[in-house]
């Protein structure tokens, strides 16, 4: 998988070493202060998730953070929210 920009997109994390900058959304939602990333799957990859229908998600450390997963973007449903929240700037 690779991580692509979207119209939400408003913030780049920094990668060090041969860790690669990561464009991410910003912004409140329902359940707080949220980052959210979009990643596109490969050809390859989208076959073996339509065959076996798992994702699996590897977190860094000793623990694992609160994380959601989603087909959907968070960022965009905020952005549409009549209630009108705003994506955070920093």
């Amino acid at each position: 998988m690779f991580p692509v920009k979207t119209a939400q997109t408003n913030f780049t994390l920094i990668g060090k070493g041969d860790v690669d900058d990561l464009p991410v959304s910003k912004f409140t939602s329902q359940y707080g202060r949220c980052v959210e990333s979009c990643w596109k799957m490969t050809w390859m990859e989208w076959l073996r998730v339509l065959f076996t229908r798992r994702v699996y998600l590897i977190a860094m450390g000793g623990t694992h953070p609160p994380v959601y997963l989603g087909s959907e973007s968070d960022a965009a449903q905020v952005a549409r929210n009549s209630e009108g929240r705003e994506l955070l700037e920093d």
